[in-house]
């Protein structure tokens, strides 16, 4: 994968990816073998799985083609890093670990577009995709809110290349993990076997309390693009009708460019930056602001805040692969009806807590760490019966 497996990272994929490779350590032998150049080199000492770092060969590719090659990568992102396979290739110690595996786990759509050239280095090993999210959705979505025809036109094409890698590394994958039902039928995965469900793991108290402030909205995020369009939205669209909320607060948490957290906090947001715990803002909140509306995958800060018993104001972006908050009356697209649902949680919070509370028991049955734990178990399983039928018909003569 392209990220190191750390304790508390600033993502959550990232925490995802890591919870993953420790529950599959407590039965099997794990190397994480990292891509550098994506990920934060600097963390490699701090792996808490054994992690080796790919050493990357420049291409002897001709430099016209080369070119060509990584402006269609620019364009289009998950088209195939030919550096990565010629890496993949050259690198004597990820040769030897790849060959001598027997199951391989490619995380995120960007790792998993080499699939194929892993058949090739190890046929017998089984072939585990984690799809974190559906890239087509997500610039399917980057169409819809472009601002310039040309962004449109690009993420149209984006689309339909999404599409085609994502049929060809479903095909060669022996197991396909995403984290939602919906995920499975954006991938027309769904109802065949070698799809498997695994939820989005979220820690949180057992009994988390609560303290709310009298008016403090929470938005937490890495504030990235999509990130930053979603809040750009609430900024233009769904704040100018809370004008009136006495002593309103806004706070914003999460790693953010110095000049963006200047400007935020010019416009009178609260914005906190990264913080490595968050059980104290949620338990101070009175409610969390999910305003996305580009991305794919399962929102893990959605379900975060209902696990901590926050109340949840969200797009259907921010709430989608969750079943329980999907269809709750506090998700909505339109900035008014988001308004509304800001305003009905402050001045009931009695009302709005309870709510919240209920939603906390349905999310946890689906996303406690225990659930989590127990498909990620079936994962592996899965994985080494592929694995075990294989040797099974090797052995016998049997087509394999």
């Amino acid at each position: 994968m392209h990220v190191v497996p750390v304790l508390h990272a600033g993502n959550a994929g990232q925490n995802f990816a890591t919870a993953q490779l420790r529950r599959w350590a407590r039965d099997a032998d794990v190397t994480c073998l990292v891509i550098p150049g994506r990920s934060l080199t600097s963390e490699l000492g701090k792996a808490i799985i054994p992690s080796v770092a790919l050493n990357r060969v420049p291409r002897r590719a001709p430099r016209l083609a080369s070119r060509v090659w990584w402006r269609l990568r620019a364009w289009f992102p998950t088209l195939r890093d030919l550096e990565v396979s010629d890496s993949l290739r050259a690198d004597g110690r990820a040769r030897a670990l790849i060959e001598s595996a027997n199951v391989i786990v490619l995380q995120w759509q960007h790792t998993a577009d080499q699939v194929g050239l892993l058949k090739r280095l190890n046929g017998h090993a089984a072939r585990v995709i984690v799809l974190h999210d559906v890239m087509s959705q997500s610039h399917r979505r980057y169409a819809r809110h472009a601002t310039s025809r040309k962004q449109r036109v690009r993420h149209h094409v984006a689309v339909w290349v999404s599409r085609i890698v994502e049929r060809r590394i479903c095909r060669i994958a022996d197991v396909v993990v995403v984290l939602s039902e919906k995920d499975a039928r954006l991938l027309s995965l769904e109802g065949r076997l070698k799809a498997m469900v695994v939820p989005a793991p979220v820690r949180a108290p057992s009994n988390p309390s609560r303290r709310p402030a009298r008016s403090r909205l929470l938005l937490v995020s890495s504030w990235r693009y999509e990130n930053v369009h979603g809040l750009e939205w609430f900024d233009e669209h769904v704040r100018p009708l809370l004008v009136d909320v006495p002593d309103l607060e806004i706070r914003l948490v999460g790693s953010m460019a110095d000049g963006l957290a200047q400007q935020l906090s010019a416009k009178g947001y609260d914005v906190r930056g990264f913080v490595e715990d968050l059980s104290a803002e949620y338990e101070q909140a009175s409610l969390a602001v999910v305003p996305l509306w580009i991305g794919a995958g399962v929102k893990f800060k959605t379900i975060e805040a209902a696990l901590h018993r926050v109340p949840v104001v969200s797009t259907t972006v921010g709430a989608e692969g969750i079943p329980a908050l999907e269809s709750n009356s506090w998700v909505t697209d339109d900035a008014e009806v988001f308004a509304k649902a800001i305003r009905e949680n402050l001045s009931d919070p009695s009302v709005s807590q309870r709510r919240a509370d209920t939603l906390r028991e349905a999310i946890l049955r689906e996303h406690s760490s225990d659930a989590a734990g127990l498909a990620l178990d079936a994962v592996l399983t899965r994985a080494t019966g592929i694995v075990h039928d294989s040797r099974s018909r090797r052995r016998s003569g049997g087509p394999h």
